[in-house]
C-alpha cells in the first residue's frame, strides 16, 4: 500500500467528519473577517465623528484650578494659534418657573472666541448667530436639556455648580 492509497481512503473513509470540519473553518473565517471589516469601520465613523465634533482644537489644557485667561492670548500670540479660555464645570439646571431639575450638566462658561474654534465659518448652523450674540448674563441650552427642562427661549433657567476649592470637598475641612 502506498501512501497515496492510504491518503485516498482515508478522505473517503472520513469525507463527512471532514467535509464538516471544513465547511466549520470556512464559517469561522467568514465570521472573522466580517468582524474585521465591521470592527474597522466602526473605528473610522467613531474617529470622524470624534475629529468633527473638536471642530479646530487640536489640544486643550485642562487643569484642576483656575488660570488667567490672558494665558490663551500668549499662547495665540506666541504659537501662531487661534486660542481661547474655556470654563468647564459639572453643575445641575433648574427651570425658573416650572422647578424641573436636570443633573449632571455640563455648564461652560465661554467667550465668542471659543465658538470661532468649534464651529468652522462655512458650516451652516442653525443656532451659530443664537450663541455668537448671546448676551453675557444669558444661558444657551443644547437641545437636550432644553427639552428635559420645558424651557424655552426666555425662560428664566438656574445654573448651579459647587465652587473651586484648594481644599477637597471631601477632606474634614472641606
Amino acid at each position: 500500500m502506498t501512501f497515496r492509497t492510504l491518503l485516498l481512503r482515508n478522505l473517503a473513509y472520513h469525507w463527512r467528519s471532514l467535509l464538516a470540519v471544513a465547511c466549520g473553518a470556512a464559517v469561522g473565517a467568514t465570521v472573522l473577517t466580517g468582524s474585521l471589516i465591521v470592527g474597522d469601520s466602526m473605528r473610522a465613523s467613531l474617529r470622524d465623528l470624534t475629529l468633527d465634533r473638536l471642530g479646530g482644537v487640536d489640544c486643550a489644557l485642562a487643569a484642576g484650578r483656575f488660570f488667567r485667561e490672558q494665558l490663551a492670548a500668549e499662547i495665540g500670540h506666541h504659537k501662531s494659534v487661534r486660542a481661547a479660555p474655556a470654563i468647564l464645570l459639572r453643575g445641575s439646571a433648574v427651570h425658573g418657573t416650572t422647578g424641573t431639575r436636570a443633573g449632571q450638566v455640563n455648564v461652560l462658561g465661554v467667550d465668542p472666541r471659543f465658538w470661532d474654534l468649534a464651529v468652522s465659518p462655512s458650516d451652516s448652523w442653525n443656532a451659530q448667530d443664537a450663541i455668537r450674540n448671546a448676551k453675557p448674563d444669558h444661558v444657551v441650552l443644547n437641545e437636550t436639556l432644553a427639552r428635559d427642562l420645558g424651557a424655552r427661549a426666555g425662560d428664566d433657567v438656574l445654573l448651579r455648580f459647587e465652587n473651586s476649592s484648594a481644599v477637597p470637598r471631601e477632606s474634614v475641612m472641606g
